[in-house]
């Protein structure tokens, strides 16, 4: 019998972002490796976990963050003493600053320190508690290289104690679309037949200003920027910065889509763009890669491991390299054929089965009779 407690008290089903989707997937692939395991929640179930201990904490936003972190350093000792629990994963940085047992950790940026102005409370966290956490954990897992540099750098970690774990995609859902799987999404949408996209929600660091002020030097004045995602309070102005540089008509906002739908937008755009000043990891620019579009991305954080030679990169702070390659990848089919080949045979390096599998080797000394 394992006794592995698998964390999910922060999930939340209807907020399916990249931290809530790394949640479901690693979890729902470790209980099929640990089908042993115990995994807490705040009420709902994971998507394919095996939930043992459903009955805990049902807040979100500030006061369910404070909650689980007071619950964390109590109730949560308790209920794994109970438990006789050998080892203890979360998925996010949360956990015990004094554990009752082995704790590992998964750190995915640290975003709140970088930008602490995106994140007014949650840098306190970050800056407090967690470089503690991480002293207190076996083992601290990181979703990129850079991520782990990151850890070393502000926290002081040993690098033996970091284990990089690419997250993965699921190619159920994010896989090349025909034509005619293409067509009722874009006029659905409003959408043109040639067009750029960018995907995710629209907080500063993510630098949709450069995509949509490159729109000004695009040649093909029938090409039309598409934008994927919520709009963050933070960058409520980006939705008027189309009209005040005069492109409102070659940019449009879809707002929140499914991911059926988003796999469709994927499957026929020129290229998608992903201009952002820093990534953890960045799941969009592998959704895309997955669907087959050919991808113009950023040189800064992560994003080359995503991406690898599958892209054409470009300093996100220089509008002149984007507004190039989107000229070149527009008159260019040959290239755009290329990029795309590159795309599908990059995805086929990441999925969540590999995420879950290396997360099991690094739990194996810690666990007795796996």
């Amino acid at each position: 019998m394992s006794r592995l407690v698998l964390n999910a008290t922060h999930f939340r089903p209807e907020g399916m972002d990249g931290l809530n989707r790394y949640t479901s997937e690693v979890i729902r692939q470790l209980t099929g490796f640990f089908p042993e395991s115990t995994t807490l929640t705040s009420t709902f179930p994971v998507i394919g976990a095996s939930v043992k201990s459903p009955k805990m904490l049902a807040r979100f936003g500030f006061a369910g963050n404070l909650s689980r972190l007071l619950w964390n350093q109590t109730a949560l000792r308790r209920r794994l003493r109970k438990l006789e629990a050998e080892l203890f994963f979360s998925p996010v940085p949360e956990g015990m600053l004094r554990p009752v047992c082995r704790q590992i950790i998964t750190v995915h940026d640290l975003l709140p320190l970088r930008y602490p102005e995106t994140y007014p409370r949650l840098k306190y966290y970050f800056r407090r508690i967690l470089p503690s956490l991480t002293r207190h954990s076996e083992k601290i897992v990181t979703i990129s290289q850079f991520t782990r540099k990151e850890v070393m750098e502000l926290f002081g970690v040993n690098s033996a104690k970091i284990d990089v774990v690419y997250p993965g995609y699921d190619p159920r859902t994010f896989f090349p679309r025909r034509p005619e799987q293409v067509s009722p999404v874009l006029k659905k949408h409003g959408i043109p037949e040639k067009y750029l996209l960018c995907v995710g929600e629209s907080r500063p660091y993510k630098n949709f200003e450069a995509a949509i002020q490159a729109m000004a030097a695009v040649k093909n004045p029938h090409i039309q920027l598409v934008v994927v995602g919520d709009a963050n309070r933070l960058n409520e102005a980006i939705g008027e910065l189309p009209r005040k540089i005069g492109v409102e008509s070659r940019v449009s906002f879809t707002g929140f889509i499914s991911d059926e739908e988003l796999a469709a937008l994927y499957s026929n755009t020129l290229a998608f763009l992903f201009p952002s000043l820093y990534e953890g990891f960045g799941l969009p620019p592998l959704e895309a890669m997955a669907c087959g579009a050919p991808v113009i991305a950023s040189n800064r954080a992560s994003v080359p491991e995503v991406c690898g030679n599958a892209a054409l990169y470009f300093d996100p702070e220089n509008n002149a390299e984007l507004v190039q390659h989107v000229n070149t990848i527009a008159v260019s089919e040959n290239l755009r054929e290329e990029l795309a080949a590159k795309s599908l045979r990059q995805a086929k390096k990441f999925s969540w089965k590999k995420t879950a599998g290396r997360i099991r080797e690094i739990f194996i000394p810690y666990l007795k009779n796996v």
